[in-house]
């Protein structure tokens, strides 16, 4: 069991810090104002102060990326920027009952005391009173990742530290269809120009996982496909009330310049009730399944783990198939101020096919969140995780709710 305990430290340094910027602004202001000011200043209701505070503190976050460290046998030290922005692409008039939903920018760059890097720059745009949905990622990392083999009973001691290089792009653009629904044509393209392993972690050293050369993973995957979204949330970023259904079809094909031909399948649903009015208590559920044919790389193989699919708490890719199902359900609440709470439960499994799926097999989940508020007018939080799972623990710092 592996706990990244540095990332859980620095990441609440980097809030301390936030604050600590915010103390010295609020006292460099107070040190200027007449007494006049000053006595009116002391009248000021507490929260009215703390809500000053905020605003203050949302500016920040807004300019200055957060820094991540952390450290893990596969990386050594890890340095990290992570930006996220939201806003709203051309709201209409007040008296106009329709209101742009929130788009976002979001980046992140790694680096390692191994020499290892991440880029990843990924956009969700929404445009025209929420007529159009433009998607984008583009990624590039010279990255390890463990690889534990392919089913659902591998085992973690047999685990392989795999170095990846890949150069990846993925967009979609989609139309409104009717009042809620969306659909439109995407593209993905991944070029996996180096995969070999770089040691292992299992005992015996073996170079190897169940026979399974990963090395063969390398190569282009090129594809095109179809995507239908339902989209009935009341906020994009952080729902309180409403429903979301997503689906999309993809082809790779060899005369797109694929090296791996296969059909991939993924269906996203989720749920959202307000138990207790204005978002006191909020109940969210979510079903995820992804399927793919003969013939995908292992990269293309669905997989269970990971800071946002379908299972927090297990180590991404710590399971991988043809077939992935998963669950999640969480209760989100406000504390106090800009902090709320979470916890949260999941479970899921892989298989080659829906007929050999069977609820004994599930691997469980289950964990805790704090909520710091970095956005009030679109609700973005500030998200500080901690899962568990049969063989793992997992604490993920992310902008933006889960799911």
């Amino acid at each position: 069991m592996r706990v990244n305990i540095t990332l859980f430290k620095s990441s609440f340094i980097v809030i301390l810090l936030l604050f600590s910027t915010q103390i010295l602004l609020a006292q460099s202001d107070s040190a200027t104002t007449s007494s006049t000011e000053t006595t009116a200043t002391d009248t000021t209701s507490f929260k009215a102060k703390a809500d000053r505070f905020n605003q203050k503190m949302e500016h920040i976050i807004k300019i200055i990326p957060v820094p991540i460290f952390s450290i893990s046998p596969e990386t050594g030290m890890m340095f990290g920027l992570s930006k996220f922005n939201d806003f709203n692409i051309g709201d209409s008039p007040e008296n106009d009952s329709v209101k742009t939903q929130p788009s976002t920018i979001t980046g992140l760059l790694y680096y390692t005391q191994k020499q290892q890097f991440k880029f990843n720059a990924e956009t969700d745009l929404m445009f025209h009173a929420n007529k159009q949905n433009l998607k984008a990622r583009l990624t590039y990392l010279n990255f390890p990742l463990l690889f534990f083999g392919v089913g659902d009973d591998t085992k973690k001691e047999d685990a392989a530290n795999v170095l990846y290089e890949n150069v990846e792009i993925v967009g979609s653009f989609s139309w409104k269809l009717g009042k809620k629904s969306y659909i439109g044509p995407s593209y993905k393209y991944l070029n996996s120009l180096k995969v070999h392993y770089l040691d292992t972690v299992g005992p015996d050293k073996s170079p190897l996982v169940d026979s399974i050369d990963v090395t063969k993973n390398a190569g282009v995957t090129s594809g095109y496909g179809m995507l239908f979204t339902y989209e009935g949330r009341d906020n994009r970023l952080n729902p309180f009330k409403g429903a979301y259904f997503n689906f999309e079809l993809e082809f790779f094909q060899d005369w797109l310049g694929s090296n791996f031909a296969y059909t991939r399948m993924y269906i996203d649903i989720r749920k959202y009730v307000s138990v207790i009015k204005d978002g006191k208590l909020v109940l969210a559920g979510q079903v995820l399944g992804e399927f793919v044919t003969d013939g995908a790389n292992i990269q293309g193989l669905p997989a269970l783990g990971g800071p946002d699919w379908g299972a927090r708490g297990i180590y991404f890719g710590r399971f991988r198939d043809q077939s992935s199902l998963a669950g999640n359900i969480e209760a989100r609440f406000p504390l106090f101020w800009i902090f709320g709470g979470t916890v949260f439960g999941g479970m899921g499994q892989v298989q080659p096919n829906l007929a050999q799926f069977k609820w004994e097999k599930n691997h469980y989940v289950y964990g805790l969140g704090l909520r710091v508020m970095v956005s009030s007018k679109n609700r973005v939080n500030l998200r500080f995780d901690l899962g568990f799972s049969k063989d793992n623990v997992a604490f993920i710092v992310d902008f933006a709710e889960a799911f």
